[in-house]
């Protein structure tokens, strides 16, 4: 790789060190919740559980004191009509963390749960795990510093094949901190307006663009790209996807972010967030179930109509061909890059409905022509 037009600074007087120490203990219990009414459920346990443990109280300190505690329902919805057990299930997840051992023992944490088994709602049950992950565990908070080069001795440099030591010093000349540049934070570069891309549609998110993510520390990057590589699709992106977007897209979860900072990627068609504070203290301590710091692509957003227009005609024939126990065209994404041009550059001389119908067909025909599909499909 080469790289070029890059002016470099002299490093700053500080070093960066990762700092992982032990914070206190914490113990978990889970059960699951199946059928009907979940969400209804797990709120009845939640206002059961904080009376029992006398939560608020515990928080303010005092003896039996906790640091937090989180009642967490996992896959509370979208189990009605299930086909299976496994489907019609959520997790119901109870974390505690305390700076005591004894604050966390079974009598005060497990013990305490089980016993209210009787009256949770019906068919409560505990993972059979309780008693290991309810014993309280230790566990560590992260946190980054920055320390002078001057309180740390050179590093050194062994070689295995000889004795011999090599020490490298630290640099004599250093860039001051305040002269550092910073990160670019900015919305939308010369941004299209969405009236320009025609009628639209709602669709989830990951099926118009990728995305990438994952845990710096305590917080969380993650960068969005359209799935065509186009010009048209880049400018749609940038326009959309805004940090206030962003944030409304994370839902219940944006409260946990406490800032962001937003770049454009303009050669690489990317949109890249970080997301800060998010993972509370980091990957060891936070009550997230993904401690790395996923960001879903599931959420459903308003997207123009033709980048997404052949993928829901190319759905209903892939349904069809299923129906017609027919293969010829599962491939529908192929299908999709082959016609998404010449569709778009139509639909910019026409908005018409009518006209994006009949073009669609047109550029569809056009592309699977050559295809081996049964007649009656076909026509």
């Amino acid at each position: 790789m080469k790289v070029t037009g890059v002016k470099g600074l002299p490093p700053p007087p500080t070093l960066k060190a990762s700092i992982q120490a032990y914070a206190g203990y914490q113990a978990e219990f889970c059960a699951i919740a199946v059928g009907s009414d979940i969400e209804a459920k797990a709120r009845s346990l939640e206002k059961q559980i904080r009376r029992i443990f006398n939560v608020e109280e515990r928080l303010k300190g005092g003896p039996e004191a906790l640091q937090s505690f989180s009642f967490q329902c996992l896959g509370g919805s979208g189990t009605e009509d299930a086909r299976n057990e496994n489907a019609a299930m959520a997790t119901i997840r109870i974390l505690a963390q305390a700076k005591d051992a004894a604050s966390l023992s079974s009598q005060n944490f497990s013990g305490l749960i089980i016993e209210n088994l009787c009256q949770a709602y019906p068919g409560f049950t505990p993972y059979l795990e309780y008693h290991r992950t309810g014993t309280p565990r230790p566990y560590l908070s992260y946190f980054p510093a920055l320390i002078p080069r001057h309180h740390l001795e050179p590093m050194k440099v062994h070689f295995l094949s000889t004795n011999s030591t090599i020490s490298i010093e630290h640099p004599k000349l250093t860039s001051a901190v305040a002269d550092l540049p910073r990160q670019r934070d900015h919305e939308p570069i010369n941004p299209e307006t969405l009236a320009r891309f025609g009628p639209t549609v709602m669709v989830p998110l990951g099926h118009q663009v990728f995305a990438r993510s994952g845990d710096k520390g305590a917080n969380v990057n993650v960068g969005f790209f359209p799935q065509v590589d186009s010009t048209e699709e880049w400018d749609w992106l940038r326009y959309f996807l805004t940090t206030e977007k962003l944030l409304e897209l994370l839902g219940d979860d944006a409260s946990a972010v406490q800032r962001t900072e937003r770049v454009e990627f303009p050669n690489l068609h990317a949109v890249h967030f970080v997301l800060f504070g998010l993972l509370g203290e980091g990957v060891t301590n936070t009550n997230r179930i993904d401690a790395l710091g996923k960001v879903s692509r599931c959420q459903h957003f308003i997207c123009s109509s033709p980048f997404h227009l052949i993928w829901e005609e190319a759905n209903q024939l892939d349904n069809m061909t299923r129906v017609l126990q027919n293969t010829c065209v599962r491939n529908w994404f192929h299908t999709r890059r082959l016609c998404i041009e010449e569709l778009k550059s139509e639909f910019d001389r026409s908005y018409c409905a009518e006209s994006i119908e009949y073009m669609f067909k047109s550029a569809f025909r056009k592309t699977t022509s050559s295809l081996l599909i049964p007649r009656e499909l076909k026509r």
